[in-house]
């Protein structure tokens, strides 16, 4: 809880000093952040409660991820599609409705490479399974061969 007030004290900070006119890379060499950490303090800054209603209403209330409606104990975030760790942006078009466990499953990634990347794995799992197979199959015949001179 500490470091989420701190990181908003910085955004809150960070914002101030780029409204009245500081440039960032002053304020990038001043508080010792990195390109990256300051985008992604910079538009964390930007989320609203209006914004984050305003998500919740164009999306029904419905997970973008699993497409499933409220659950108990699990509350809904405004999720960034592009995340900020990718240089997102804090966007109407960029946020969608998430529930706080999906959101924290999908992490940095996309959505399309949370849902490919278990089919990928097991795609490339069976590939190896086939290889190793081939390679069974070769020495057998290898084998026999040797044997039968």
């Amino acid at each position: 809880m500490q470091r989420e007030l701190k990181q908003e004290l910085i955004s809150l900070w960070i914002v101030f000093l780029q409204e009245i006119g500081m440039p960032k890379f002053i304020i990038r060499r001043a508080m010792g952040i990195t390109p990256l950490a300051m985008h992604i303090l910079t538009e964390r800054a930007k989320m609203t409660r209006a914004l984050w209603l305003k998500v919740m209403w164009r999306d029904n209330w419905v997970c973008y991820i699993c497409h499933e409606g409220r659950r108990p104990n699990d509350p809904f975030e405004a999720e960034h599609k592009i995340p900020l760790f990718r240089f997102g942006y804090t966007t109407l078009e960029n946020l969608g409705c998430a529930h706080k466990s999906c959101n924290r499953k999908k992490g940095t990634k996309l959505i399309e490479q949370q849902i490919l990347y278990p089919f990928l794995k097991q795609t490339k799992a069976i590939f190896v399974f086939l290889f190793l197979a081939g390679l069974l199959l070769l020495w057998i015949v290898f084998q026999m061969k040797l044997r039968l001179g």
